[in-house]
């Protein structure tokens, strides 16, 4: 069965001490066939100010890193916050078009400049209301986003993880909290030939299965694939979830997981895992 994981944190994160050799070696012990490394591309997040990924560099380490025994395929790609100010969106774009990358997530971590893992984002709103105010920047950062610029659409959960992290009561995201912003987010990724990401990051934090209505209907919108990641920030989360996201696409009626090189999709079908 192949195993790939596709989103995958590194020390030339801001956010991340994990040298990118552990993270392979990781990979290489728990016999992962693709991984993918997929560094923050992040400008405005008050708390990283000052501090950038270096992708020149971060990209000669994982070619470094290409011979490494037992390592598996290599794919260089980045985490784009797309829910920027203008002006730092288009550094971002510029970043995104003069760097060679095979893979990148379209990813919101600021909203109104607030970040949603903090319990600024959460207070005075319901979850529903934080859902939609967090779908809300993610559509606007796709709206404005050069298709030929990204991969895929980074976890549409998010605020799950925020509010599990901060202690909070069970959650998901369900479609009902905000049907206008997932239909218009999945439709216009279909529409660009772009997928949506199960990001399993949550679910070691949530009390039982995790729901994903939200992916039922990306399926019945037309989305036939998607990406599946672990949000690794540590070697010992690395391709966790796997088996538990590939149990749930299948349900949701998902026909592919892809795998990307030089930015163009290779669909695996559902039924080789």
């Amino acid at each position: 069965m192949p195993r790939v994981d596709y989103h995958i944190h590194t020390a030339f994160s801001p956010d991340c001490r994990t040298p990118m050799e552990a993270q392979v070696k990781r990979a290489a012990e728990l016999g992962l066939d693709e991984i993918c490394i997929t560094d923050h591309l992040e400008f405005g997040l008050r708390e990283w100010m000052g501090h950038e990924t270096d992708f020149a560099a971060c990209r000669r380490a994982l070619d470094a890193l290409r011979s490494l025994p037992g390592a598996p395929a290599l794919r260089f790609g980045a985490e784009a916050g797309i829910s920027c100010t203008p002006g730092e969106f288009q550094r971002l774009t510029r970043v995104l078009r003069e760097t060679r990358f095979d893979f990148v997530i379209a990813s919101a971590h600021v909203v109104d400049d607030t970040n949603p893992m903090e319990p600024d984002f959460f207070e005075g709103r319901t979850f529903p209301q934080a859902c939609r105010l967090y779908l809300s920047a993610l559509l606007e950062g796709l709206e404005r986003l050069d298709p030929a610029l990204y991969s895929c659409v980074g976890h549409v959960d998010f605020p799950v993880k925020g509010r599990l992290r901060l202690g909070g009561p069970p959650a998901s995201l369900r479609y009902e909290y905000a049907p206008d912003h997932l239909d218009a987010i999945f439709r216009l990724a279909i529409g660009e030939g772009k997928c949506v990401e199960i990001n399993t990051s949550p679910f070691s934090l949530m009390e039982g299965r995790p729901e994903l209505d939200w992916l039922r209907r990306y399926v019945e919108l037309g989305g036939e694939y998607v990406t599946v990641g672990s949000d690794s920030h540590r070697p010992e989360q690395l391709g966790a979830g796997f088996g538990l996201a590939l149990e749930l696409a299948r349900e949701a009626g998902v026909r592919y997981i892809a795998v990307y090189e030089d930015m163009r999709p290779r669909m695996i079908p559902i039924g080789r895992f």
